[in-house]
């Protein structure tokens, strides 16, 4: 649906002289922006509980929601942060190389790993979820944790090696 946006404001109309609203036309040259009173009869009040006859644009504050509403924006931001995180990873040429270098980036050591899990257990009641991301971190911890090891010069020459074939 498309209008026309307000030029200039000619000013206030008394209201015997607003034609009927259903008699004006979606392209005319004159358009009106009205100021109403609204009283809707006590046995309606239930059947618009949910759409509101007159809605307002307002920002509506964390104190307002309730916790199904918080836990709906935490997990919308878990998967906005889950999609972006899939985006970089079919963006990458070298795949492996790209999740050892994040993992060693997530948990250097050992506290960063427990501190992060403390802090989804604490943040998603959903077990299933909690237990899904548990496994997930796992992996990478022990992906870092391989990285992050001490080699030996043998190792380090064999690793070389591979690399230059």
């Amino acid at each position: 649906m498309t209008q026309y946006m307000p030029t200039e404001i000619l000013g206030k109309v008394v209201s015997e002289k607003i034609p009927d609203i259903q008699s004006i036309a979606s392209d005319a040259e004159i358009g009106y922006i009205l100021e109403v009173d609204l009283e809707v009869p006590m046995h309606l009040h239930d059947f618009f509980a949910d759409y509101p006859l007159a809605p307002e644009k307002q920002i509506v504050s964390e104190n307002w929601l309730s916790l199904y509403n918080e836990r709906l924006i935490k997990y919308d931001n878990l998967a906005k942060n889950y999609g972006d995180y899939l985006k970089k990873l079919r963006a990458e040429k070298d795949l492996n190389n790209y999740i050892k270098t994040l993992a060693v980036k997530m948990f250097p050591k050992k506290e960063k790993y427990t501190k992060r899990l403390e802090n989804y257990h604490k943040r998603y009641e959903d077990n299933d979820l909690y237990s899904s991301l548990e496994e997930l971190y796992k992996l990478y911890y022990h992906i870092a944790k391989e990285e992050n090891r001490e080699r030996s010069d043998d190792e380090i020459e064999q690793m070389l090696k591979e690399m230059a074939i």
